[in-house]
């Protein structure tokens, strides 16, 4: 493959476009959408001011400017590469493998949530079918049910009772258009009334493990009630917390539409621009916690839509 070849699988005309010879739609609207979330919300930036130890030793370079601005260019290529090229599977495993590579190299740079985006970019790039992917996000989900089963604090409730005395004291977390001490309304709620019926905690306990459990199955078995179910659940905890966990709450809705079939939803829902624009507008500093409700709103009523419109369209051939 020569210079040329490369250069011209680049356009601008493919940022919203599914269409791929190997990888179906879902699968390619899923990459982009992350690598949207990943360049609105900051993450390709690398704020490091000090050296970096690694295997006892201190790699000064880390730090550089130099090093600094390759970073930074290798993830905005990746990203150009996954939004407007013919090489979707290389650029999800090119950003995959930068994200890993400066996990490894900055402690502080390692968390969960970025682990997840890179687990999914990368079961895109080996596995065109999108299955990996859908396999990934379910065992996630399913572990973090499992571990709420095994600890007593979950299944007590007391957890739950805890964290949303803590939220409404504190006010929210942090997410892009975080505002200190912001009050939670709807923790506050469930605080006064947890901690008047201690067994609404264990029910909202049981609630969140079920939920997690559900969303797992729905992955693992690509039921499309998991398209509208991850979101809400990501929403409200948007609304409860004030605080998007970093971008797990873009990548779990991002990983939503792994068990759509883009291809036989109604215009425009079949193509990407709607999905960029819903997560750029919700990935810029002017977010607040009660976009979560809104945004839970616009998911439900979207997939409303799209659960009619295949009948619609069948009602007209016929």
């Amino acid at each position: 493959m020569d210079l040329h070849t490369v250069a011209s699988g680049y356009s601008p005309k493919r940022a919203f476009n599914l269409t791929h010879a190997e990888v179906p739609a879902s699968a390619v609207l899923c990459g982009k959408l992350i690598a949207v979330v990943w360049l609105f919300t900051g993450q390709l930036v690398y704020p490091r001011a000090e050296p970096v130890s690694f295997a006892g030793g201190t790699l000064g370079w880390v730090h550089g400017q130099l090093f600094l601005q390759l970073a930074l260019l290798a993830q905005l290529l990746a990203i150009l590469t996954i939004l407007c090229s013919a090489f979707f599977r290389v650029g999800c495993a090119l950003l995959a493998l930068i994200i890993l590579s400066l996990s490894a190299l900055d402690q502080a740079l390692f968390s969960n949530n970025r682990a997840f985006c890179a687990a999914v970019l990368l079961m895109l790039a080996l596995d065109p079918r999108g299955s990996l992917a859908r396999a990934q996000v379910s065992l996630v989900y399913a572990c973090a049910a499992t571990d709420k089963l095994l600890t007593a604090a979950w299944r007590s409730g007391q957890f739950v009772r805890t964290f949303n005395a803590e939220l409404c004291r504190v006010g929210e977390l942090w997410s892009p258009g975080w505002s200190p001490g912001g009050g939670l309304p709807l923790a506050c709620a469930l605080a006064r009334a947890m901690a008047d019926n201690a067994s609404l905690a264990m029910l909202a306990s049981a609630l969140v493990i079920a939920t997690e459990l559900t969303i797992a199955l729905g992955y693992a078995t690509r039921a499309r009630f998991t398209a509208a179910l991850a979101p809400v659940f990501h929403a409200l905890l948007l609304t409860l917390t004030g605080s998007t966990f970093g971008v797990f709450f873009y990548a779990g809705a991002a990983c939503s539409v792994l068990v759509l079939d883009l291809e036989r939803q109604a215009a425009p829902f079949d193509r990407a621009m709607p999905y960029v624009v819903i997560a750029a507008a919700l990935a810029g500093p002017w977010l607040r916690p009660w976009f979560g409700l809104v945004f839970s709103a616009l998911v439900l009523g979207l997939a409303l839509h799209l659960r009619r419109a295949p009948r619609a369209r069948a009602q007209v051939t016929g």
